[in-house]
């Protein structure tokens, strides 16, 4: 989103993302097919949730502080709260886009 809202074709900042050290599977895989073109991903928000909980839980237990999980878990919460546990985690792109101001499946 940060790229698009500078001016950056969103392809072109996936493409640069997966020539970097910030290259994953999800950038390589679900990028192309979930937010660039609006196709669902294949996951639902109820397991983002689910996993995280658990990540959350474990972390608990081992006393590690995991902010970035916690922030997480808030927005994939509320996008099930929102919208539902059992819809495509891609549908939860369209309140990220509403925020920003910016289209990502449809461009600028």
């Amino acid at each position: 989103m940060l790229a698009a809202k500078g001016g950056l074709d969103p392809s072109t900042a996936v493409e640069v993302l997966n020539a970097s050290s910030g290259r994953s599977w999800s950038s390589e895989n679900r990028f192309q097919q979930a937010v660039l073109s609006g196709k669902p991903a294949g996951a639902l928000i109820g397991s983002a949730c689910k996993d995280l909980r658990l990540a959350l839980e474990e972390a608990a237990e081992g006393g590690v502080s995991v902010d970035i999980i916690t922030e997480a878990t808030r927005f994939w919460v509320n996008a099930a709260n929102q919208l539902g546990p059992d819809e495509d985690i891609a549908s939860a792109l369209s309140s990220l886009e509403n925020k920003a101001g910016v289209y990502l499946s449809r461009g600028l």
